[in-house]
């Protein structure tokens, strides 16, 4: 997973070197690096965070408007990858995105790109009151306004759940999903390699047959764009394996959203089993391999 930052880019490029861009820098190394998981990205993130810049977040009102957006960029960064891995730092990040906007939007700098990204930040946290906010102050940039959700009855905030399509295919369903079964496949599906791993899946019907034993359902992390637009194009494609939102990645313990497509096979409520990837040559026989040990097939 690699997190897009072109805009600050392009402002280091054109200006001077400051301790911000120096800090931009070492986070685009991270975020670059090929020898690192997004555990370990996360954590030398943090740990660069830490010591250089939470201290420029105290003096916002006497930064520059480059080193600003660079500083937004920086802290959309940490929280996109700290979702996947620390939640409470997730939120420490979001709230300091939250008053890097707030300045710059006091300054009448903030970007239609910088509005859309904490738009989608908010959403994504599930903070849904601020999102509306900025909504109404912005919603002439193209802003998809925030979904209607129903919570179903007897919602448990802290056990995995999920946002579905509703029936209208405009609204939302939130609802907690039982993975405490003799068998559950979760399958993580947010990329263009997920989509063809599924259309792979749909045209075999063992494969189908034997997700539909396991009781699949196919989600996307919460970090996702929460809109019925995305869910309701995937469903299109695929009428058969309906795509899903979490609501928390927190809750789903064991299932890793930092990359896609993953398949979790749990039993009983236990993970006992991933296959990880999807190759276009082998990945039919490995996901019937991985059935069949896994005894959801014989």
């Amino acid at each position: 997973m690699l997190i897009s930052f072109a805009f600050a880019l392009a402002i280091t490029r054109a200006t001077a070197d400051s301790g911000i861009e120096n800090v931009l820098n070492k986070m685009a190394a991270i975020n670059s690096s090929q020898g690192l998981n997004v555990e370990q990205r996360m954590s030398h993130m943090s740990d660069l965070y830490r010591s250089s810049v939470t201290s420029s977040m105290q003096d916002l009102a006497h930064q520059s408007n480059r080193d600003l957006h660079m500083l937004f960029t920086i802290e959309d960064m940490a929280s996109s990858y700290s979702q996947f891995t620390h939640q409470q730092l997730h939120l420490t990040y979001l709230r300091d995105l939250q008053h890097t906007y707030d300045e710059l939007d006091r300054r009448r700098e903030a970007t239609e790109d910088e509005i859309q990204q904490l738009y989608r930040q908010l959403l994504g946290a599930r903070l849904f009151d601020r999102a509306k906010k900025l909504y109404v102050a912005h919603y002439n940039i193209g802003l998809a306004a925030p979904p209607r959700i129903e919570i179903a009855p007897g919602f448990v905030r802290n056990e995995p759940a999920a946002y579905s399509l509703g029936r209208d295919g405009q609204s939302l369903v939130l609802q907690n999903v039982d993975i405490g079964g003799p068998y559950r496949i979760v399958v993580v599906a947010q990329c263009h390699i997920a989509r063809d791993a599924a259309n792979a899946i749909a045209n075999d019907p063992q494969l189908s047959e034997g997700l539909r034993q396991g009781h699949v359902i196919w989600i996307e992390g919460s970090g996702e764009e929460l809109t019925p637009i995305s869910l309701n194009e995937w469903n299109s494609s695929f009428p058969g394996k309906p795509l899903s939102i979490a609501y928390d990645n927190d809750t789903w313990k064991g299932v890793d959203f930092s990359a896609s497509p993953q398949f979790f096979l749990f039993k009983n409520g236990v993970l006992v089993s991933e296959l990880k990837g999807w190759s276009p040559k082998a990945g039919k026989q490995q996901l019937a391999t991985w059935l069949r040990l896994g005894g959801v097939v014989h």
